[in-house]
C-alpha cells in the first residue's frame, strides 16, 4: 500500500508543478492575446467557481466512476484540455479560455479523487493521516518546486 501512496504523492506533486508553472502567466498571455482587464478578471473568478463546483461534482462522480477511473478521467482531461489550448491559442481567445477552465475542472476532480483514494488504502486512523499527509506533501513538493520565480 505504501507504494501505491507514493505514486499519487508523486502523481500530485507532477499536477502541481505542471500547473504552478502555468497558472502565473495565464493572465498575462490573455492580456498579450488582446483581452481587456476586466475579461481576465472574470475569468479568474469563473476559474474559482468552477474549482468549487468540481470539487463537489469530483466527489460525486468519485463515488459513481470509482478513484482510480476519475483520476485518470481527470489526469486525460486535463492534458486534451493544454494540448487543444496550445494548438488552438492564435484562432480564438474565447477557446483558449473555455479550454483553461475546462483544465480546472479535470485538475479538480483528479485532486478530489486523489484523496478520497487514501481512505480506500489504509486501514486504522494514523495510517489513515500518515498516507493523506504524504500526498499532500507531494502536491506542496509540486507547488514549491516552482523555481523560475526565485530571482
Amino acid at each position: 500500500m505504501s507504494s501505491t501512496i507514493n505514486k499519487i504523492a508523486l502523481l500530485n506533486g507532477m499536477r502541481a508543478l505542471g500547473f504552478s508553472l502555468i497558472w502565473p502567466y495565464i493572465g498575462l498571455i490573455l492580456y498579450k492575446l488582446g483581452l481587456p482587464f476586466w475579461l481576465i478578471g472574470i475569468y479568474y473568478s469563473a476559474q474559482m467557481l468552477i474549482n468549487t463546483v468540481s470539487q463537489v461534482i469530483g466527489g460525486i462522480l468519485t463515488d459513481i466512476l470509482g478513484r482510480v477511473k476519475l483520476m485518470i478521467i481527470g489526469n486525460v482531461g486535463s492534458v486534451i484540455a493544454l494540448l487543444l489550448t496550445y494548438f488552438l491559442i492564435k484562432f480564438n481567445v474565447i477557446v483558449v479560455m473555455v479550454l483553461l477552465l475546462a483544465q480546472s475542472l479535470f485538475n479538480s476532480m483528479f485532486a478530489v479523487a486523489s484523496s478520497t483514494i487514501v481512505g480506500d488504502l489504509k486501514e486504522g486512523l494514523g495510517n489513515l493521516i500518515k498516507a493523506y499527509s504524504r500526498i499532500r506533501v507531494g502536491a506542496s513538493a509540486g507547488w514549491g518546486s516552482d523555481f523560475h520565480r526565485v530571482s
